[in-house]
């Protein structure tokens, strides 16, 4: 089945927010003085939910070592990623 080019469109949408987003996220934690593998860590555990995250925030480490405004920005990534970007985008 072909795919029509409105909804190839659309995916093409989606994807580039999604990486803008985590992108934007891990050059933040990485301002606020986390290393880079912990950093992408982070960010793509809260942002696409998928469990513990690389390096500092692994399996046996927590997120009580990062700073105020790092916790917001993970708190921003987690409801983009349970809410999804475009409900969010929405809802503002």
């Amino acid at each position: 089945k072909v795919i029509s080019d409105d909804i190839m469109q659309s995916i093409k949408s989606f994807f580039l927010i999604y990486i803008f987003v985590f992108i934007a996220g891990v050059m933040i934690i990485t301002a606020t003085g986390l290393d880079i593998t912990s950093a992408i860590g982070a960010v793509a555990a809260t942002l696409g939910g998928v469990g513990p995250g690389l390096g500092l925030v692994g399996p046996t480490q927590n997120y009580a070592f990062t700073s105020s405004i790092g916790k917001i920005t993970l708190i921003i990534c987690m409801l983009l990623g349970r809410l999804e970007i475009y409900t969010v985008i929405v809802l503002l």
